[in-house]
C-alpha cells in the first residue's frame, strides 16, 4: 500500500498484500494489511492461527466492510470489469 498526495493506493501484482476475510458480529470484513514478506501470488494460504482481535482491525492500514451482500456483489462487478479491461488493454493480458 502506498500513501501518496492524500491518497492510499493499494497496489496489487507484487505479492506483498495480505488480504485476510473477517466479520465484526454484523458486517464481513476484509483487511488489507501489507505481508511479511512477497509471496506467489493467487495462491490463497489458509489463515489458521490468524485472529481479527480488535487491535488487529485497528491495525490495519485499509478495510473494506460490507454490510450486505449487494455491496459484495458490486465489488465482485467491478473486479470483474476491471479484470476485462486489463486483458484487453494492458500489457497485451501478460
Amino acid at each position: 500500500m502506498v500513501h501518496s498526495n492524500g491518497q492510499t493506493w493499494l497496489e496489487f501484482g507484487k505479492g506483498d498484500v495480505d488480504l485476510f476475510v473477517s466479520y465484526d458480529g454484523t458486517r464481513s470484513l476484509i483487511l488489507l494489511e501489507n505481508a511479511s514478506a512477497p509471496r506467489q501470488i493467487g495462491v490463497w494460504e489458509d489463515g489458521s492461527g490468524k485472529s481479527a482481535s480488535s487491535k488487529r482491525v485497528k491495525k490495519a492500514p485499509a478495510i473494506m466492510t460490507f454490510d450486505n451482500v449487494e455491496s459484495i456483489d458490486a465489488v465482485i462487478y467491478s473486479l470483474t470489469k476491471a479484470r476485462a479491461a486489463f486483458l484487453q488493454y494492458c500489457n497485451e493480458g501478460q
